[in-house]
């Protein structure tokens, strides 16, 4: 028997309650409900990597303190004004897929367990060229899988695509059937999102048509179904009141009903209702607690009510679905759709002057958004683009993080909480490292506020690969790129690198084109051989033992500090990343150390920084840090001096003595 847990999407809250707390305040307090679909038009995704992953933490904070699951994450009205993943531009659909998997790390962040929602719309163009809509349908599916390997990396339980209401995205039954996959060791699968108000799709007909049929034979391959009333001539996105379900043709005991003849196990039934913006903020959420109501009474009679068990997102249920990479057809042809006469939003009960007067004409629900719609990657902006054209993610699949399949994990160590903004990290208790409990047991003051990492060469011996594609390219140019002046240049932001090694070769070559190049061999091969550099285990484990918050601070692109961080699973580690590209001056300015330090909420004092070349060091000491610096092959002849400590390896290092180090900088 079908069981069933009635929740939320949290688009009504858009442009109205955007703080998480706020609206999970009114999901819990004022509605009655439990559980979350998070709509992604509340984040901010043009934000800066650390701030975005803030806003994760700050969601998953919001949903732990008033007890709410937070099932998944699901693209709104500003993701469904863009072409996505049928984009007719190759460089569109590349932005697309980096743009989902940033949601897909942030899906992760906040502890969800799911994500998806709209996928991709053909243009006019591309729909009526049958060869062109093979082509992107095809790539579309590579797209998905691509990113169910990422997803599955990154801890995820499944992906969703969702049946769309225009004719040029996935609408049928067919086309949806074709993007569902089992997903397998390397692949999260790729599970329906079933919205029962998109089945008025112009040019379709019979069971197309009918959110019933929809129901009972694709039912058992959807987690989760999205309510809403509509009257199957357009997508309207009303509530649930006596005015509207009089007009509607959504019936909850229908919806019931068919979901039980789908053999559907477990369904997280989640209400859309996205109010116009113009629309009375009481009127609002009185339609939501009718809405709540009707659904709450339409479950207790269906004998089911509260009693299911947390349909947070779990492993593949239903039917046997196709292989993640088993061909699949392309979409069925279909009549040229010819535009739906467009009704008025909210069904006047007596004719159209009978609407009340609280009630306007509602945003429809797939109308064009007053607020723009995000670019996929606002980083493509400011300066070359730091990602590879199409580098799918080889690295091994992660088992799935318990914490994200039972709810709001607890609260993450960079989330923006009200800490003292000098003191330690205030998370669960810990057992300080061996070193530093000594210390504090003999009464001597705390000293060590932070760490910060220099990336490569310190955490991730990433050099003798970089320097070895540089050398490469510029033999392709025709010139020479030596050993010594790249051992000399380590630490300096490869841009400058690139520079400098193809000025001395004397190459007429723009550096961004170098920079284009050096990028789409590098990345691929970084996250194949990316490992952590030896004692940097231990000596994370003992620092977070000890409550010590730690951050990373490097020369490098996000791009790669978002591999390297992925990789080395320093996600969950690190309270603050911090990358030049996001500030004016490289180092060995200090600009990329004090925007750390203001991420970990700090100030310079009792901080310390793990450097290995001079450019490094110079930056921490210009940003008044206390600097341990760390030998390796590639800064044998750097002049490290300002540095408090000089070792040969992480192995040398223990929280004691960076405590040493914070006490005497000198």
């Amino acid at each position: 028997m079908t069981t069933y847990r009635l929740g939320i999407n949290t688009c009504f809250a858009v442009k109205r309650w955007p703080q998480p707390g706020r609206w999970a305040q009114l999901v819990r307090d004022d509605l009655g409900l439990d559980l979350v679909q998070h709509s992604l038009d509340l984040v901010d995704f043009d934000a800066a990597t650390a701030d975005v992953r803030d806003q994760a933490f700050q969601l998953q904070a919001g949903c732990a303190d008033k007890d709410l699951t937070l099932h998944s994450t699901f693209t709104g009205l500003a993701a469904y004004s863009s072409n996505l993943l049928l984009h007719p531009d190759w460089s569109a659909r590349d932005r697309a897929r980096d743009w989902y998997r940033q949601v897909i790390r942030f899906t992760a962040d906040a502890g969800a367990g799911a994500t998806g929602g709209h996928l991709g719309a053909f243009s006019v163009d591309d729909w009526h060229d049958p060869a062109r809509q093979e082509q992107l349908w095809e790539e579309l599916d590579e797209s998905l899988a691509e990113l169910a390997a990422y997803a599955r990396g990154q801890g995820l339980l499944y992906l969703m695509a969702e049946n769309l209401a225009a004719a040029r995205e996935p609408s049928t039954m067919a086309m949806i059937s074709s993007l569902l996959t089992a997903g397998d060791k390397a692949h999260v699968p790729v599970k329906l999102c079933l919205d029962v108000g998109h089945q008025c799709v112009p040019g379709t007909e019979g069971e197309d048509r009918n959110p019933y049929a929809w129901l009972e034979r694709l039912g058992a391959r959807a987690p989760v179904v999205q309510l809403q009333q509509s009257d199957g001539v357009a997508d309207h996105h009303w509530p649930f009141t006596a005015q509207t379900n009089a007009a509607g043709i959504i019936e909850a005991s229908r919806v019931l009903a068919a979901l039980d003849r789908s053999g559907a196990a477990e369904v997280a039934l989640i209400l859309e209702i996205i109010p116009p913006f113009e629309q009375d903020d009481d009127q609002v959420l009185k339609d939501l607690r009718e809405s709540v109501a009707y659904w709450q009474a339409a479950l207790d009679e269906h004998a089911h009510g509260h009693r299911a068990p947390d349909l947070a997102p779990r492993p593949d249920q239903g039917p046997p679905l196709r292989s993640a990479h088993d061909p699949v057809p392309g979409p069925a042809p279909r009549q040229v759709p010819r535009p739906a006469q467009h009704p008025a939003p909210y069904p006047p009960p007596h004719g159209p002057e009978a609407r009340p007067a609280h009630d306007p004409a509602p945003y429809p629900a797939h109308s064009p958004d007053a607020r723009p719609a995000h670019d996929p990657d606002p980083r493509r902006a400011h300066g070359p683009d730091p990602r590879p054209a199409h580098a799918p993610d080889p690295r091994p699949a992660h088992a799935p993080d318990p914490r994200r399949a039972h709810g709001p994990a607890p609260y993450p160590a960079r989330s923006p909480d009200p800490r003292p903004a000098q003191g330690p990290a205030q998370g669960r208790p810990r057992r300080p490292a061996p070193g530093l409990a000594a210390g504090l047991a003999a009464g001597q003051p705390q000293s060590l506020r932070g760490v910060i990492f220099d990336m490569d060469g310190v955490v991730v011996d990433s050099e003798p690969l970089s320097m070895a594609i540089i050398a490469e390219m510029i033999a392709e140019y025709g010139g020479y790129a030596d050993p010594a002046m790249l051992a000399e240049l380590t630490g300096v932001n490869v841009v400058e690198v690139l520079s400098v090694a193809a000025a001395r070769s004397g190459l007429a070559v723009r550096t961004a084109d170098l920079y284009r190049s050096y990028e789409e061999r590098y990345l691929p091969r970084l996250r194949a051989s990316a490992v952590r550099t030896p004692g940097l285990t231990r000596l994370i484990t003992e620092l977070r033992a000890a409550s010590v918050p730690l951050a990373l601070a490097s020369s490098s692109p996000i791009a790669e500090i978002d591999v390297v961080v992925h990789a080395l699973g320093l996600d969950t580690v690190l309270r603050a990343i911090a990358s030049a590209e996001e500030v004016d001056r490289p180092k060995p300015a200090p600009d990329v150390y004090h925007l750390a330090i203001q991420r970990l909420r700090a100030g310079p004092a009792g901080v310390v920084a793990i450097e290995d070349s001079a450019t490094g060091v110079a930056a921490a000491n210009a940003a008044g840090l206390a600097c341990v610096g760390v030998r390796t092959a590639f800064t044998q002849t750097h002049d490290l001096g300002g540095v408090a400590l000089i070792v040969n390896s992480l192995e040398e290092l223990d929280p004691a003595t960076l405590q040493q180090v914070a006490q005497n900088p000198a």
